[in-house]
């Protein structure tokens, strides 16, 4: 079975998905003519490094140059004026999108234009720019500037229409002639907006019970004021001003009605509001009396009982509160105390409806401990003798089982031995009480985890995660490991860890590369998907060790080098046609072959050390990590032109990609050779792609 690429299929396809766009960006910027000016354009999605450029027909104003690389926009304008350009940014795959981007130059630093009440797209618009007798009646011209399409400026300083698009931001100045016939000229600034819309959906009320809801908007001019257009609102609710709703309504039913949202360019918008007032809620209730006492340094886990009202509930916790415990959302207490102590505090719980309740609990935290492991492991027909250890207290201690039941063959005597011959494999958890002899006690949660036999690691069972190549391996590279009871039966694929990370335990199942954990794409019985940690640095070779259900493996020698490169395949075989994106985003194949001259993607593993250095499991961001040895790939024989070379962005570390331009004189055919290089060290061959 060959599973290499089951773990990063789905990244692929979202780099593939995801949309290009740019992030923080402004409609317009002032400037101060001769002095130096700069904004950066930062996108987001597609698949990098991107492009930048000024759409064609539209120029920079004199003075400035836009990095195509890094999208820095820079330089010190000549002449004052208004400026307004197109932007684009391109990705990999051509994807690109266009935008707006509108400069104000002026001659004094602080100067500004005057901003006038914003348009709204497809929205009647009218403003009398002139104050009336501030100018004499032969009116105005513009003379720089440009007004949004669709919109008019009249002799009489009257500006109306209606825009035909958002675009953005604009700028224009007006010359207005006075009575002796001097001239004044004022510079004024006009965003266009686009549509205004209400995006609240309103939760449900309860009968008897205080309500409380905000309505929100699409919309960029602020304030939004409300306002009932048809229909009662449901009986006993109110609605102020700013869209929030109160009260208390004693009829359940379903109510609609309509709404009405307004903002400072008295643009409005109508909307149809359903909501549905439920019958009377049971009231909350905590029926837990009291919680457990627990102990410094040994794990505690505890749930409270809650019912009535409605869930979701969310719970808060009033006053001190036992160092290292938290309380989840679900009721459980867990953590593992750090301090000792009597901690009294109340317990909120707050249902869907607003109700609330308050109870008030007792955790009293004792230094006596546990100080063993929280699992302890034994094989199925083999003696086992594991003494409990304790401290904190006075001797001697007693032991005695609280909740569960030990593993046939097993028994626990006084003094804290767990003894005998284990009859089947298996695992228990049990609940042990550790008192000691001045009557001070701690309840210790104990797995007890009987295996069948050891995990085996196949010797030469660490391969190229892509090649399947034996030999030796590089930090940073996708690997399979081979063997047989290293996991479940079942393949177990990684989840993403509570740090954003590719986890280094997956399914009872962790891969150690001389102690240090690796991350793990996939784990069954049979195979594992890992990646060798980075910080393993220069040694020529460690032990590798697979661990199961605590249980570990005899440990294989593998070698290790500065690279050992591979290159994945569409049929996760290592051979035949190259798992490659073409310059236009599509798979890489017969059906779709490349052109010659055209770039294609090509996806890796074995790069090596990165700058920056590569942090295991971690996603590669924005700024991707680069391979320290230089990276080649031939194409037909020939080598190609090596656009990237790096981490792939929203893939995983160790997973490299490589954009490169095809030889223009390569001979095209549907299996052209490819192979990759890092630094000294050739790829396995016979990996292909469709060349037309």
């Amino acid at each position: 079975m060959r599973l290499a690429l089951l773990a990063i299929v789905s990244l692929v396809a979202a780099a593939q998905t995801a949309p290009l766009t740019l992030s923080s960006y402004d409609m317009f910027r002032y400037a101060t003519a001769g002095r130096a000016f700069s904004y950066k354009f930062t996108p987001s999605g597609g698949i990098g490094p991107y492009t930048f450029a000024v759409e064609e027909g539209s120029t920079l104003p004199a003075g400035l140059r836009l990095n195509a690389a890094s999208g820095d926009l820079s330089g010190s304008l000549l002449n004052v004026g208004e400026y307004r350009q197109t932007i684009c940014v391109t990705d990999q795959t051509k994807a690109q999108i266009c935008v707006p981007f509108l400069i104000v130059a002026v001659s004094v630093e602080g100067e500004t234009y005057t901003e006038l009440v914003p348009a709204r797209v497809s929205v009647d618009y009218q403003n009398l720019i002139a104050k009336p007798g501030e100018f004499a009646e032969v009116g105005y011209d513009p003379i720089s500037g440009k007004l949004p399409d669709g919109m008019v400026l009249e002799i009489t300083g009257r500006l109306y229409g209606i825009p035909r698009a958002p675009g953005g931001a604009w700028a224009f100045k007006i010359r207005g002639r006075d009575f002796e016939g001097g001239t004044v000229t004022k510079g004024y600034l006009i965003r266009v907006l686009g549509p205004l819309a209400a995006t609240t959906v309103l939760p449900n009320g309860f009968s008897a019970t205080e309500y409380s809801g905000q309505l929100t908007v699409l919309g960029d001019a602020p304030p939004h004021t409300w306002s009932v257009r048809r229909g009662p609102l449901p009986p006993g609710y109110t609605m102020s001003d700013s869209g929030r709703f109160t009260g208390i309504c004693n009829q359940p039913g379903r109510y609609v009605f309509t709404l009405r949202v307004t903002d400072n360019t008295l643009s409005s918008h109508d909307r149809e509001m359903v909501m549905t007032v439920e019958g009377k809620l049971q009231p909350i209730l905590i029926s837990t009396a009291t919680l457990p006492g627990a102990a410094v340094g040994v794990p505690y886990r505890f749930g409270v009982n809650i019912s009535g009202g409605r869930a979701p509930y969310q719970l808060r916790i009033v006053g001190p509160f036992p160092p290292g415990l938290v309380l989840g959302q679900d009721g459980f207490v867990t953590g593992t105390p750090t301090a000792a102590g009597n901690f009294t505090f109340s317990l909120e719980v707050v249902d869907v409806s607003g109700a609330s309740l308050l109870k008030t609990f007792t955790i009293v935290v004792g230094n006596l401990r546990y100080t063993g492991p929280a699992t302890v492991s034994m094989f199925a027909l083999e003696e086992a003798r594991v003494p409990l250890v304790a401290e904190g207290g006075t001797a001697p201690y007693r032991w005695v089982l609280t909740n569960g039941t030990l593993p046939g063959g097993i028994t626990l005597s006084t003094d804290g031995v767990l003894a005998g011959t284990p009859i089947t494999a298996g695992s228990a958890a049990v609940t042990l009480r550790l008192t000691d002899a001045g009557g001070r006690s701690a309840d210790v949660p104990l797995t007890i985890s009987v295996g069948i036999s050891r995990p085996v690691l196949s010797q030469n069972g660490v391969v190229n995660g892509a090649s399947f190549a034996g030999g030796a391996v590089a930090p940073g590279e996708i690997v399979t490991l081979f063997g047989a009871r290293m996991g479940p039966g079942n393949l177990a694929p990684f989840l993403l860890d509570s740090s954003g990370r590719v986890p280094t335990a997956l399914a009872g199942t962790r891969v150690l590369f001389a102690g240090l954990p690796a991350p793990l794409l996939y784990v069954s019985a049979g195979q594992i998907g890992a990646i060798v940690p980075y910080g393993l640095g220069a040694q020529p070779n460690v032990d590798v060790v697979v661990e199961s259900a605590g249980v570990r493996s005899e440990a294989v020698r593998v070698a290790i080098a500065a690279a050992a490169p591979g290159l994945f395949t569409i049929d996760a075989s290592g051979k035949g046609q190259a798992a490659a994106l073409n310059q236009d985003g599509t798979v890489n194949g017969r059906s779709a072959p490349v052109r010659a001259g055209d770039v294609i993607v090509f996806f890796g593993t074995g790069e090596g050390q990165t700058l920056p250095a590569g942090v295991d499991g971690a996603l590669t961001g924005a700024d991707p990590a680069r391979p320290v040895l230089p990276v080649k790939l031939t194409i037909g024989g020939k080598e190609g032109t090596v656009l990237y070379a790096g981490g792939a962005p929203g893939l995983v570390a160790g997973l490299v990609q490589v954009n490169v331009r095809v030889p223009a004189d390569i001979v095209a055919g549907d299996a052209v050779p490819v192979v990759m290089s890092v630094g000294a060290a050739t790829g396995a061959a016979g990996v292909t792609i469709s060349v037309r």
